[in-house]
């Protein structure tokens, strides 16, 4: 039986760009209520389509990012649907700008971050990545969460004191500069700060219930699948590269910090091109080391899922 998780890269972009297309359609014609909640407005074409341009980006680079790092056991394109599938197929926000263009900074950043892994002592990676997930907190605050990627760093590269004084100050420095935009234009300088930490803090009041069905159960599969992930990357501990076998327990981390995002008291369903970065990639690692048959008939499920979610409100 041929894996699945050896798609070729036209299929898994076809798939990818298939999803976005209809669960922004849908999204346009019968919104569930968590999304209509975030803006009953409808989202304007030009904004669907930079939204469809950056995800599609993110996506190419969350599966860079995997295969480079060694994350996948070799080349392989899976996170690419996975993205995809996470980040439109459960909930799309009608914020689609704001979503995705933190999502896309928050894959730029963990790439950076985990060239760390396989290079000792590299200060540039560790200022560039930190300094993406700090635009990403700007553009959208719940995804300030991600900022925890700089302790776990610390923790598993680990890093050194310049590269740690570096990673603080890549990660402030956006949110330093708008503050600085924003007083000198005659604001107040920490009104940045105070309105980010009021979005974060302050509750959305964005109804994640009724949910259909189908979507409790998407979400309920990517939560096993995550399971399954975390039980062998533990397993694998011994048999992988250092540099890789450190990739892998930031991305776990990183998936749980992600997670828990969701019980912030500001936190909606924006976040989920953010949160679908690391998770793509722990599913795509999952399924590459799950037997080929089972990998086909989870990877069929999700689709399956995916698809019938699309006419189910």
């Amino acid at each position: 039986m041929v894996a699945i998780t050896r798609q070729t890269s036209g299929l898994a972009i076809l798939i990818l760009l298939t999803t976005i297309v209809l669960c922004t359609i849908r999204l346009q014609l019968h919104p569930f209520a968590a999304e209509s909640a975030v803006c009953s407005n409808g989202v304007p074409i030009w904004e669907c389509i930079v939204s469809a341009v950056l995800l599609f980006a993110t996506a190419i680079v969350v599966n860079r990012t995997a295969v480079k790092m060694g994350i996948l056991g070799g080349f392989g394109t899976l996170p690419v649907s996975l993205y995809g599938f996470i980040a439109c197929g459960i909930l799309l926000s009608p914020q689609m700008l704001t979503a995705s263009a933190a999502g896309l900074m928050t894959a730029l950043g963990i790439m950076f971050l985990l060239r760390v892994m396989h290079i000792f002592g590299d200060k540039e990676s560790v200022f560039t990545g930190t300094l993406f997930l700090g635009v990403a907190a700007v553009i959208y605050p719940p995804a300030a969460v991600l900022g925890a990627a700089i302790p776990i760093a610390i923790f598993v590269a680990p890093l050194n004191i310049r590269q740690t004084i570096l990673a603080i100050v890549g990660w402030v420095l956006p949110i330093a500069a708008v503050s600085y935009v924003n007083w000198y234009l005659g604001g107040e300088i920490t009104e940045t700060v105070v309105g980010m930490w009021q979005q974060i803090t302050e509750h959305s009041n964005i109804p994640l219930s009724p949910l259909p069905i189908v979507t409790m159960v998407i979400a309920a599969v990517v939560a096993i699948l995550i399971l399954i992930g975390v039980i062998m990357s533990i397993s694998y501990r011994y048999t992988l590269l250092v540099s890789v076998r450190k990739c892998i327990e930031m991305e776990v981390l990183l998936t749980m910090v992600s997670i828990a995002a969701f019980f912030m008291p500001g936190c909606n369903i924006t976040i989920l091109p953010v949160v679908s970065v690391p998770v793509s990639v722990m599913l795509a690692f999952t399924l590459e080391r799950l037997n080929n048959r089972w990998a086909n008939y989870l990877y069929g499920g999700v689709v399956a899922l995916v698809i019938i979610h699309l006419f189910i409100y």
